[in-house]
């Protein structure tokens, strides 16, 4: 039996969930890997990369260590395609308005990862062609916070009519102080927040349910954020 039938039978083995775990990525993102293995998400981004200052030899990434994380991803049953790739040297910038400044020199490769290739493959044109739509619906955003930001984008009213969306620190302060904001990773319709956070209590529970330690840090460091 793969994984995916074990996933879809069982729920995340805890197998799975420390493969997770031990990803050479952030917690948004492993956050984001097991909402895919769990149904609640159809792709996501995931990259590694180095980077480098100018006074600093190039730490460019190699063809195995590309190779051993699509392997990686594969093993929880995750589906990937040819990685998106930027690269540019580091460098001290002199000119400009806010010269000087130090860029700091990376090697990125940017995996589109879904339990499919199709879908993959359509997070990627979607990156490519910044279509807010395509994007929205494979990250598992609700359909009104992504009609909302697209028409806020592309409006050309007054800049004193009120936003589309709404901001975090609009949203009412008992809202605001909950565990499961810490979950909270697209911007909310005014007209709809009230319905739309109830995705984000629903990926909160999950991964709650599926990883602890994932859900404490989380909400740790969201608590952290919200008290600055």
């Amino acid at each position: 039996m793969n994984v995916e039938s074990i996933i879809q039978k069982e729920g995340i083995p805890q197998e799975i969930i420390e493969r997770v775990e031990h990803l050479p990525v952030n917690d948004n993102v492993k956050v984001d890997t097991l909402l895919i293995l769990s149904g609640f998400k159809q792709a996501t981004e995931i990259e590694m990369g180095k980077q480098w200052a100018p006074n600093e030899i190039s730490h460019m990434l190699s063809e195995d260590e590309i190779v051993l994380c699509r392997k990686s991803l594969e093993e929880i049953g995750l589906k990937t395609i040819e990685p998106m790739r930027e690269k540019h040297d580091a460098r001290v910038v002199t000119e400009g308005e806010e010269a000087p400044y130090t860029e700091y020199g990376k090697d990125v490769a940017l995996f589109c990862v879904a339990k499919d290739k199709m879908s993959a493959e359509q997070l990627k044109q979607a990156v490519q062609t910044d279509d807010d739509r395509v994007y929205g619906t494979l990250s598992g955003f609700p359909a009104t916070a992504i009609d909302a930001y697209i028409a806020n984008e592309n409006k050309s009213g007054s800049e004193n009519d009120e936003p589309l969306i709404i901001s975090r620190e609009e949203l009412p302060k008992e809202v605001r102080e909950q565990d499961f904001m810490a979950f909270a990773e697209f911007m909310f319709s005014r007209e709809h927040w009230q319905e739309e956070i109830e995705t984000v209590k629903r990926w909160a529970t999950q991964i709650q349910q599926a990883d602890p330690m994932l859900y404490a840090r989380m909400v740790a460091s969201y608590r952290s954020m919200i008290r600055q």
